[in-house]
């Protein structure tokens, strides 16, 4: 009986240590960004990154929105400038600044291959920047250099860095969007320098940044990130947290399709939605923000309204509980 007993307590206590010690891992599958989906990125005052280490619990819920930006997963075929990066298989496009961020994701990494900067730069890198290398879990690190040269308002800079990425801590997160376990965070430094001759002289920029983002298996985005910037120029910091995040699908989610028309469109949206289960309907715009009032439907066709709406970029999200199934979309112009 006592034999018996102390079997009991020797199992338990492995459980726990074992629950104790469980470190979850990101994949490619599971992290990179989905074509498709959209989300909204919260901009907000710094907050503290808090500490590194296994079992943590960083609250990061008293963030301060100062900005709130849609954001599209697009194909880079669909894109004005995807002639300047051949292998990028992801666009991640900045519905209000008009940015776009080209990647190519795969099961073995998440390489940025530039981006387009409007009024200001494109720059594509001639050897892309290794931003998460998969499968990755606690202790994991890497470190990637990279090289990229930009011609801005008539000068050409030539920038080259070296990244390091460790997945220093994992745990709970806590944001203004909920509560997420089984977390890891990812520290990434970046090192580099911009240089350029302006009128026969040498002109140095020297950048060291500091991020650290938070990612959670099946989740296609980082959750929240802090950013720390010191450079020739002075220092930046910021941090942001995503809304509306885009999660994996399910067996549920995937029988379903949308057509949206006109585009653009001046008075009505027409909307021929084909689903077997209950969905909703949102129109938001390019800064994340809901105007209209959320329509449930199930396999119905629908109208919404858009004469009274300013002119701009809108986009249509079909969502399915937390999950954001189809994003269209729309220009509204009178």
């Amino acid at each position: 009986m006592i034999k018996s007993l102390r079997l009991l307590f020797v199992a338990a206590g492995l459980m726990v240590a074992l629950t104790a010690i469980a470190q979850p891992t990101i994949t490619g599958s599971g992290i990179n960004y989905v074509i498709g989906t959209s989300f909204t990125n919260k901009t907000c005052n710094y907050v503290s990154e808090g500490s590194s280490g296994a079992n943590q619990t960083w609250d990061l819920s008293s963030m301060t929105v100062t900005n709130s930006t849609q954001i599209s997963i697009e194909s880079p075929a669909n894109t004005q400038y995807s002639s300047s990066f051949p292998d990028a298989n992801i666009a991640w496009v900045n519905g209000s600044s008009g940015q776009v961020a080209y990647y190519n994701g795969s099961a073995s990494s998440l390489k940025f291959y530039g981006m387009h900067i409007p009024g200001t730069a494109t720059l594509s890198y001639d050897d892309p920047e290794d931003q998460l290398q998969f499968p990755m879990t606690y202790n994991d690190s890497f470190t990637d250099t990279w090289y990229t040269e930009y011609t801005a308002n008539g000068i050409t800079f030539y920038r080259e860095g070296t990244t390091t990425v460790t997945a220093d801590g994992y745990g709970t997160l806590i944001t203004p969007e909920g509560t997420f376990n089984n977390v890891l965070r990812v520290h990434t430094e970046q090192v580099y320098q911009d240089s350029a001759t302006i009128s026969g002289s040498p002109y140095v920029i020297d950048y060291d940044t500091d991020v650290y983002s938070w990612y959670k298996e099946g989740y296609h985005s980082y959750l929240a990130s802090t950013f720390s910037l010191s450079s020739t120029n002075g220092p930046q910091s910021s941090a942001s947290y995503i809304s509306n995040l885009p999660v994996s699908t399910n067996e549920i989610t995937r029988d379903i399709s949308c057509k949206v028309f006109p585009n653009p469109a001046s008075e009505k949206i027409n909307i021929e939605l084909s689903a077997k289960d209950d969905v909703s309907v949102k129109l938001v715009n390019s800064a994340g923000q809901q105007v209209k009032p959320t329509v449930h439907k199930q396999g119905q066709n629908l109208q919404i309204d858009v004469s009274g709406l300013p002119e701009g970029l809108y986009l249509i999200r079909i969502v399915q509980g937390e999950t954001n199934l189809i994003t269209k979309k729309i220009v509204v112009k009178h």
